[in-house]
C-alpha cells in the first residue's frame, strides 16, 4: 500500500523545517465542542462550537472569550464545526486579526482575535 501527498501542500512546511526547525502555526487557545441542531436545542443554545476551555494567557482570553460562548461565525462565515473553525484560522498567519461573532446567553456579540503562535 502506499500513498502520495502533492507537493504544493509540503513546500510551507518544508520552508519552515528549514528556517526555524520547527512548523509554525497560528494558534487561538481553545477547545471546543460541535454543537449539531439536536444537541443545541436539548442545551438552549445555538448551533455552532460550543467553548469548553481557554487557555490562559492566550489569544482567545485576551480577545476576551468565556467558557460557554457559542462560536457562530468566522470572518462572516457560518461555522458548525471545529474542522471549519480551524480551516479559517489556519488561512491565516500568526499575528493576523480573525473576526468571530459568538452567542453568549443570546446575545451576539463581535469579537476579533489576534491570533498567536502555538
Amino acid at each position: 500500500m502506499g500513498f502520495a501527498i502533492p507537493i504544493n501542500s509540503t513546500i510551507d512546511i518544508y520552508q519552515q523545517l528549514i528556517e526555524y526547525n520547527k512548523v509554525k502555526r497560528p494558534y487561538m487557545g481553545i477547545s471546543g465542542i460541535d454543537l449539531d441542531e439536536k444537541t443545541a436545542k436539548a442545551n438552549n443554545l445555538v448551533q455552532g462550537i460550543y467553548i469548553k476551555s481557554i487557555d490562559e494567557f492566550s489569544a482567545a482570553e485576551k480577545a476576551g472569550l468565556k467558557i460557554g460562548d457559542v462560536i457562530i461565525k468566522a470572518d462572516d462565515k457560518d461555522i458548525k464545526t471545529m474542522d471549519e473553525l480551524n480551516e479559517i484560522k489556519n488561512s491565516h498567519q500568526i499575528g493576523d486579526s480573525m473576526n468571530l461573532k459568538i452567542n453568549r446567553v443570546g446575545k451576539e456579540i463581535d469579537v476579533t482575535i489576534t491570533l498567536q503562535e502555538q
